[in-house]
């Protein structure tokens, strides 16, 4: 970047003519189709490895939108299940309840204490 950083048309003119002087007006061309050559590889190369990024980017992009979906179905799983055994857990006490009504012999009678409990029958 230094090397350009002041270079005026007289200056280049005068590199240009060293160049011609020192590689000659038959190599000049062939330096010219390698430095194009180079450019070109480089830039397929660059092109590759960016193709390449995009790939593993796309493919790692893909996974985790599998693993957030597997992850969602996991729990939609787990929330059926907690909501079945919720249910089951709800209809016990009907089931409980439903078999006193049945059964009303198995029921205590509570009958209520009217005034002071008496010594002899404190609870203990």
């Amino acid at each position: 970047m230094l090397l350009f950083f002041d270079v005026s048309g007289g200056e280049i003119v005068v590199i240009l003519m060293f160049v011609l002087i020192f590689f000659g007006s038959k190599k000049i061309p062939e330096m010219a189709r390698g430095l194009g050559k180079g450019i070109r590889e480089i830039k397929d190369a660059s092109d590759s490895i960016k193709r390449e990024i995009q790939k593993e980017g796309n493919k790692m992009k893909d996974e985790l939108v599998n693993t957030g979906q597997s992850m969602l179905d996991a729990a939609k799983d787990e929330d059926s299940t907690e909501s079945n055994q919720i249910a089951e857990v709800q209809e016990e006490p009907k089931s409980i309840s439903n078999s006193e009504e049945e059964a009303p012999e198995l029921k205590e009678e509570v009958k209520p204490i009217k005034g002071p409990i008496p010594r002899d029958q404190e609870f203990s």
